[in-house]
């Protein structure tokens, strides 16, 4: 039984992989063009950015994101400034002109911040383990210098910045860190990724949040399986209202051997759910527009400007 078992994850494995072989040959072709401001999204319109997170943190993650945002399966990425595979993953970027990629904001992870902020580290020096960790110990102005800093390598080494986004929610933790990604945000005049919550925010910021929601499916309520993955991703797009959706995804590319420990096996799901050409069909026939995150920094531009 023991042996069928492994048998058949071999064989799931290898189906897996043979599709991440074939899905660059085309990207999707949704029934029309993405717009080049929000102001060209017609009146009812469904438009969905499916960013990739993660970029940077191996090369099992990094390679399969860049790859997917190339062929067109997703339409963003966002890298992890203080990461272990930073300067590999900013230089295969750079050998890919036109695209552009948005600063996955950290306060958790297996690396060291980029700043000297005591609030930002464990005892390991490594930024904390978990949301919940971060939330109670990182002081809001430790994390603003920490923010600016990790914009500020993505944009030293020449990569054009689209958005900032987050990583295991950490500038939603509280008021005072939201606040901060803010500033940094105005500061480069880059726009960070979240729907206009009112009571939260001032009414004054709701031309800088045009989204109307950010949201991914990470772990599932089901055994994590292709089809139950599939499944979920299908009752979410069913779900959309009009307007544009910030979808994020996580990616992974293993080889068939490996054992799928962690979230690794989330990853490679999800990696063969975006790149399947059945999820483009799907997409296609509900009408559903795929778009980057550049006419999001257009329109957070003009609405600086307004202010």
């Amino acid at each position: 039984m023991k042996q069928w078992r492994k048998i058949k994850r071999w064989i799931v494995l290898c189906i897996i992989t043979a599709a991440f072989a074939a899905f660059a040959a085309a990207p999707y072709n949704t029934s029309a063009s993405p717009p080049a401001t929000l102001d060209d999204i017609p009146k009812g319109q469904v438009v969905l950015i499916v960013n990739g997170d993660d970029v940077g943190m191996g090369p099992m993650y990094t390679d399969v994101t860049i790859e997917a945002y190339a062929a067109g399966k997703i339409t963003s990425l966002s890298i992890i400034a203080p990461a272990s595979d930073t300067d590999r993953a900013i230089g295969l970027l750079k050998a890919r002109p036109g695209l552009d990629v948005g600063v996955h904001l950290t306060l958790t992870g297996d690396w060291k911040p980029l700043t000297e902020g005591p609030s930002l580290r464990r005892k390991s020096g490594q930024m904390w383990d978990s949301s919940a960790q971060a939330a109670k110990n990182v002081k809001p102005e430790e994390a603003k210098d920490e923010w600016d800093a990790q914009v500020k390598r993505i944009l030293d080494s020449g990569l054009t910045v689209s958005h900032l986004d987050s990583h295991m929610g950490c500038y939603f933790l509280s008021d005072e860190l939201f606040k901060a990604a803010a500033e940094v945000s105005r500061t480069y005049r880059i726009p960070l990724v979240s729907p206009y919550w009112p009571g939260r925010m001032p009414p004054e910021w709701r031309s800088l949040f045009p989204l109307a929601s950010y949201s991914g499916i990470y772990t599932l309520s089901v055994p994590e399986t292709l089809e139950n993955r599939a499944a979920a991703y299908r009752e979410k797009i069913d779900g959309l209202t009009p307007g544009v959706h910030y979808v994020f995804t996580h990616h992974a590319k293993v080889k068939p051997n490996i054992r799928l420990h962690g979230d690794l096996a989330l990853r490679v799901n999800e990696t063969a759910f975006w790149t399947n050409d059945e999820t483009a069909k799907m997409l296609k026939e509900r009408g559903i527009i795929l778009s980057g995150c550049m006419p999001l920094k257009r329109q957070f531009e003009k609405a600086l400007a307004d202010l």
